[in-house]
């Protein structure tokens, strides 16, 4: 019995051993002054790129190349390899370094990780890839799979089998670049899966929105699961998920003035700048994004044009201070009906929307109005309805009437300001229509 005991205690401390063993990650250094690795001492770790330490002032998304770099960003992470050696030679001519996801399905597609023919010609392809692109100048590191959920039950053997045997040859091929993965926000059972399941990611990233004020203790008290290094992959603007509903469930979407006082805080006072795990962050999203809005996420509209988180970026990327907003907007109403109290008509009603500043402003500006039905009840939520019908009202009046639409359902109703500079502020304001 005691010999049992013992044999049970032994394997227990050898699991224990093996568990923190694998929460914080051994590095090797490159062989040439040229790669990027990670240094860890004591618990600090640095980036380093080309012999000198790195620390990712950068964002999420593609192009506007020249744009982050007047900014002072240094690094843009990509979400596919579509034109990779177009991105990654951009990225060299003005100076920026480049995070490549390389993409895979999401761990719940079980079918896809059961078959041997699709996941070989994925791993392939994705060898391929790196082997193609390893020895550019531009490239920071690898991403293998964006918020793909590591499970942690039981289970799901072909997914670990797919991802470990793919990691493990990609670093083979690859002994130049860190290699890591993004996860959605922190959860714990997120951390214990890597741990537990998975060997040679190198660091971990994490997509924060809201939740970026509580992940430095968060992850501080989970390091008996991960104890190496991290960054944040995408924060910014909170997400549509976390900022508040009307009664029918439409996210309430803040104007371009508050999401500068957001951003501006999340960066100066939950941001883990002083943390010696902390290796930077990417903001999301750089360019134009259409997720639940056109105008949600975007540094820039969809014309390109940028918008006033632009020079917020700018100024906290800079160390300045960050620049009041050039459009205090304060909203829209719908009715007399912000987008807090819920807005309700009949179709085809005469409606009354007005666009109402904190101070008041001159006529040089140019406002332009628009009116989309809503999809959070298909299929397409939150991405659509990307190309649906776009009413186009009334311009260059804070105050406008219009005929409702004759169908019924969900709606939003968008603002959008143009300054003299081409500086563009929006925003929205939801209703529902309803016999």
């Amino acid at each position: 019995m005691r010999l049992a005991f013992l044999l049970v205690l032994g394997l227990l401390g050898t699991a224990a051993w093996m568990f923190l063993a694998n929460a914080a990650p051994c590095y090797e250094r490159p062989s040439t002054e040229t790669g990027v690795w990670i240094e860890g001492k004591g618990g600090n770790y640095t980036l380093y790129r080309n012999g000198q330490p790195f620390l990712i002032k950068g964002a999420s998304g593609h192009g506007h190349f020249r744009e982050l770099a007047q900014a002072g960003g240094n690094t843009l992470r990509v979400y596919d390899t579509l034109a990779l050696g177009q991105q990654l030679d951009s990225a060299q001519r003005y100076g920026l370094a480049l995070i490549v996801d390389l993409s895979i399905p999401h761990s719940r597609f079980a079918n896809f990780y059961e078959d041997e023919a699709k996941t070989g010609a994925l791993q392939d392809a994705l060898l391929r890839t790196v082997r193609e692109h390893k020895d550019h100048p531009a490239l920071l590191y690898w991403n293998l799979g964006n918020e793909v959920d590591f499970p942690l039950e039981p289970g799901n053997r072909a997914f670990y089998t797919f991802y470990n045997s793919t990691l493990r040859q990609l670093k083979a091929l690859d002994t130049q670049h860190p290699f890591s993965t993004a996860m959605t926000t922190f959860q714990r059972r997120y951390l214990l899966a890597v741990n537990f399941r998975t060997r040679d990611l190198d660091m971990l990233g994490f997509n924060a929105f809201g939740q970026i004020k509580n992940l430095e203790s968060r992850l501080e008290n989970a390091a008996w699961f991960w104890r190496g290094p991290y960054l944040l992959t995408e924060w910014g603007v909170n997400g549509y998920w976390e900022n508040g509903f009307s009664s029918w469930r439409a996210p309430l979407e803040l104007t371009s003035a508050y999401k500068i006082f957001q951003v501006s805080e999340q960066y100066q006072q939950a941001m883990p700048h002083g943390n010696p795990r902390f290796l930077g962050s990417c903001f999301f999203y750089w360019g134009s994004h259409h997720e639940y809005t056109p105008t949600w996420f975007g540094v820039f509209d969809q014309s390109g044009s940028a918008t006033p988180l632009y020079a917020t970026l700018a100024a906290l990327w800079q160390g300045e201070q960050v620049p009041l907003p050039p459009l205090p907007i304060e909203g829209v109403s719908v009715n007399g009906q912000y987008p807090n109290a819920d807005a309700f008509a009949t179709p085809g009603q005469e409606m009354r929307a007005e666009l109402t500043f904190y101070q008041p402003q001159d006529s040089t500006l140019s406002i332009s109005w628009e009116l989309r039905p809503e999809d959070w009840y298909s299929g397409h939520w939150p991405y659509g309805p990307e190309n649906g019908a776009v009413f186009s009202l009334e311009r260059n009046v804070p105050t406008i009437r219009f005929v409702a639409p004759t169908v019924e359902g969900p709606y939003r109703l968008y603002a959008k300001v143009t300054d003299a500079q081409g500086v563009v502020s929006t925003a929205s304001s939801p209703f529902y229509l309803v016999h």
